[in-house]
């Protein structure tokens, strides 16, 4: 079953004990995409935990594709952020002891132009991705991009600036629509 299946069937049929496919899925994945932003294991783990519960809550603004990993990756990554923010101000409480959503609502607006980032990506030529996927899900260094792939360090530099700008006017257009 693809993810768009099944979360059709969660939409149209209630069948939510199915969204635990997408966890089994894709846990693994989300859990790297939010230790690469907090290297923190508890903050991972709470972005984690936090990032599937705001999806399933959200399904319905999941705009579909092959696979639902990049909008759990987007959502555990801005969970990390904020809440490694929130751990470095001193403001929390021990991460067993918050609950979520408790502190603040969450920003849909922002979660819609990550969606957007997101799918434009998924439009970049595959080589394009790569580099994307190395640089800012990986985190590796340029020289590491560079060994990968077969480029320079000073051309994935430059590549990475043009995706960039590419990628903003893409979600631009797509915002005008």
């Amino acid at each position: 079953m693809t993810d768009s299946q099944i979360i059709a069937h969660i939409l149209e049929r209630g069948e939510v004990q199915l969204f635990s496919l997408i966890v089994g899925r894709y846990s693994a994945e989300v859990f790297r995409a939010a230790m690469a932003t907090a290297h923190n294991t508890s903050i991972a783990e709470e972005a984690t935990q936090q990032a599937f519960i705001k999806a399933y809550e959200n399904l319905h603004r999941w705009r579909g594709g092959l696979s639902i990993a990049p909008y759990l990756k987007m959502i555990a990554h801005n969970t990390a952020l904020t809440l490694l923010e929130k751990a470095t101000r001193g403001r929390t409480t021990p991460l067993n002891d918050c609950s979520i959503g408790a502190e603040e609502e969450y920003d849909w607006h922002k979660e819609e132009l990550l969606t957007r980032l997101s799918e434009a990506i998924k439009q970049l030529p595959s080589e394009e991705q790569q580099i994307v996927e190395l640089f800012y899900w990986e985190k590796l260094r340029t020289a590491d991009i560079a060994h990968r792939t077969g480029l320079s360090e000073s051309n994935v530099l430059v590549r990475l600036h043009r995706i960039r700008q590419k990628l903003k006017t893409m979600i631009h257009y797509e915002g005008e629509d």
